[in-house]
């Protein structure tokens, strides 16, 4: 974490408790930096989309007392909600992210509407018109549209504001008094500002404002109340009912990221042991979170962060998930630090020179692979862009293959068996395929050089040069964060 930290990449607050016990907890760098005030692990941070896992709460909450049917529909719930999408999504598909309804940070309007107030009533009609991207309950793709839906028939439920209901049902008889809703127009004490990370230095992150991420991810927390959240939740003390808890812990059937109600449900590998864990990841401007939980041995990992990364770093990894989380779960276990691998080198995080993809005259792009994350996916050096007027399917040559790719918004459009390409969570063009290894099935490694064409037709074609390994190498259940 110092070695995070030391280089620019971390600067929040960490805390890892076993039970009600914490064992460890600390706070870097600052929460203000023009008054150099320091973050401490009291320190309030946006968290995000760990929101989504209040929310859900929340609703399981109403489904107890019976003023709502997690299997009915949005229409049945929600009168005038626009029927095309209303009539055929369930709650049930609002929670898993089964939806089919696209995500609104994903639209050509998120960027001229964000910095603007709207209610939430009214920000409905942003994406409730649109079209499903599949039919509910067949496919998972993860987007904020479903919580910001769930926000609303929570508002119309109980009568009350979000931030109203949140605040009577679940932190108040929780005692979190460091948890709430930002409205934006008043003042939060002690909480963090959000900045961004650039070669040149810190600056000021771009503004969103409250009422867009609004029940998908405008609350804040601190890593203690957190704890308390996590305890509380896993523990029995949020529903009048266990079966509630198990039903919001139970992943989505067609979901490949181990998806339940708001939280991420996965198996990690900690030494000789797999372990069940629990948790979400988020990402707003100028923040980043994560909370991990281990029911099996009762670790928590919280991890907060106010600082956003805007900078030439390779693969869509997150530190929090990828990195902090396994690595206390392991240290919890005993494990001594020094065989968790080689101590990471600083200079390794910092900003490096990014080589430019070229343009042949035939029109064909000539890139690099910059980096494979642990998924397999392939990240290349191509701004997306330079694809604008090329076909839906591409050419990809590269390693000892040749593969043809389908261009996809989300990694769950991969057709199974087939390649996609995407702009990942650095806006740089990847390939992955369908749960396995792109990396692995296109025989690629990090530096190789790879060609990219527009394809005449659809179909996908494999052209082998060599013999391919024999093995193919395991890989951890991948979970989605935005």
């Amino acid at each position: 974490m110092e070695a995070y930290h030391d280089a620019g990449r971390f600067n929040g607050a960490i805390l890892v408790a076993h039970g009600d016990s914490i064992l460890y907890e600390r706070a870097m760098g600052y929460a203000n930096l023009s008054w150099r005030v320091p973050n401490t692990t009291d320190t309030r941070f946006a968290i995000a989309s760990i929101t989504k896992q209040f929310t859900s709460a929340l609703v399981h909450q109403l489904a107890e007392d019976e003023l709502v049917n997690l299997d009915a529909t949005v229409s049945a719930t929600l009168p005038g909600y626009p029927a095309a999408q209303g009539d055929r999504v369930t709650l049930l598909h609002l929670l898993t992210h089964t939806s089919g309804i696209p995500n609104f940070t994903r639209l050509a309007v998120w960027d001229e509407m964000m910095r603007d107030p709207i209610a939430p009533r009214d920000f409905l009609s942003v994406f409730s018109g649109e079209p499903l991207s599949f039919e509910p309950g067949t496919q998972f793709d993860y987007s904020n549209s479903n919580y910001f839906v769930l926000g609303v028939l929570v508002e119309h439920v109980t009568g009350q504001t979000y931030a109203e209901a949140i605040r009577e049902r679940l932190l108040a008889p929780l005692g979190l008094d460091d948890t709430g809703y930002d409205t934006g127009d008043q003042i939060v004490k002690h909480k963090a500002s959000g900045y961004a990370r650039t070669p040149e230095g810190y600056v000021p992150e771009r503004y969103v404002d409250p009422s867009l991420p609004y029940a998908a991810g405008m609350l804040y927390s601190t890593v203690r109340d957190l704890h308390r959240w996590m305890r509380a939740l896993h523990g029995g003390g949020v529903f009048q009912k266990p079966a509630t808890l198990d039903r919001m812990l139970t992943p989505s059937g067609d979901g490949p990221y181990g998806y339940a109600h708001g939280l991420g449900y996965n198996r990690r590998t900690l030494g000789a042991d797999t372990l069940l864990t629990v948790g979400h990841g988020g990402h707003i401007e100028g923040f980043n979170s994560d909370d991990r939980y281990f029911p099996e041995r009762e670790w928590t990992v919280i991890v907060l962060d106010n600082t956003d990364y805007h900078l030439p770093t390779p693969g869509p990894t997150f530190d929090g998930r990828d990195v902090f989380a396994p690595v206390a779960a392991h240290l919890c276990k005993g494990v001594p630090i020094d065989e968790l691998g080689t101590a990471i080198d600083p200079l390794k995080l910092l900003p490096g020179v990014l080589a430019v993809s070229e343009q042949s005259d035939d029109g064909s792009i000539n890139a690099e692979v910059l980096w494979i994350d642990r998924f397999g996916n392939v990240q290349l050096n191509v701004d997306p862009d330079d694809l604008a007027g090329w076909p839906p399917h591409i050419s990809i040559e590269g390693g000892r293959t040749t593969r043809t790719g389908q261009r996809v918004q989300a990694f769950a459009e991969i057709p199974t068996g087939s390649v996609g390409v995407l702009i990942d969570s650095y806006g740089l063009l990847a390939i992955a395929v369908d749960r396995g290894s792109a990396g692995f099935e296109l025989e690629l490694n990090e530096g190789d050089a790879v060609t990219l064409r527009p394809a005449e037709s659809g179909a996908s074609t494999s052209v082998s040069i060599g013999q391919k390994p024999t093995t193919i190498p395991p890989l951890p259940d991948p979970l989605e964060t935005p």
